[in-house]
């Protein structure tokens, strides 16, 4: 690979599989899974009639690009249009690929929370995953990471319990929430030079509180 292919980067060379005779791959870094893109694969050229597929998020293979992009898997092979995620079943030769995913540098980042509806002034509690290939990082200060929550529908973090936002050391985050509607919560994740890596977001719904009281006036 000649170049690393994101969002800085239009272009990337894909280099051959070790072991594996006429297979290719790229490496693309997803730094936010929610946005407008994707990526075209060609052949012997970068014009239109060069073109083997295109996967994005509005027009082309819309669902597949979504699995792509969805965090779930480290890889994917795809083989006469059909994407797999056992790349064994697509015919590759994994074995000399082990130690390989075994020291791999992307970093792969999930996020959960305990209740995703909830009513208004809950506490909703979210717990970050965090994977450097096949290795867990729990000690983000430690590995020089900073990870930063943020609330983009009310665009504050005033509702976090607790948060440290100078350092962005915490991999779990409590935060209650009163705005009705759809909550999106936001987890960044940045080197030791506050570089974005990746960026993850959870919706969380909120309603009404149950126990809330409307006050009626009468016109006379």
């Amino acid at each position: 690979m000649t170049s690393e292919f994101g969002w800085n980067h239009d272009l990337a060379v894909m280099k051959a599989v070790d072991g594996n005779e006429n297979w290719y791959s790229v490496t693309i870094k997803i730094l936010d899974a929610e946005a407008d893109d994707g990526f075209t694969i060609y052949q012997n050229g970068t014009g239109d009639d060069n073109i083997l597929v295109q996967y994005d998020s509005q027009y082309n293979n819309q669902s597949d690009y979504a699995n792509f992009v969805s965090g779930t898997e480290s890889a994917y092979a795809v083989k006469d249009e059909t994407v797999y995620t056992n790349l064994s079943e697509a015919g590759l030769n994994m074995e000399d690929q082990a130690d390989d995913d075994d020291n791999s540098t992307e970093y792969n980042l999930q996020i959960t929370a305990d209740n995703t509806t909830v009513e208004a002034g809950d506490t909703v509690s979210l717990t970050a995953v965090l994977k450097k290939g096949q290795t867990e990082i729990t000690d983000l200060e430690a590995a020089g990471l900073h990870l930063y929550w943020w609330n983009n529908t009310t665009n504050s973090s005033g509702e976090f319990i607790n948060y440290d936002e100078s350092n962005g050391y915490s991999l779990t985050l409590q935060t209650t929430l009163g705005t009705l509607g759809t909550n999106e919560i936001q987890a960044k994740l940045q080197d030791a030079e506050w570089k974005d890596i990746v960026i993850k977001k959870i919706e969380i719904t909120v309603n009404e509180a149950s126990n809330s009281v409307k006050k009626m006036h009468r016109s006379m």
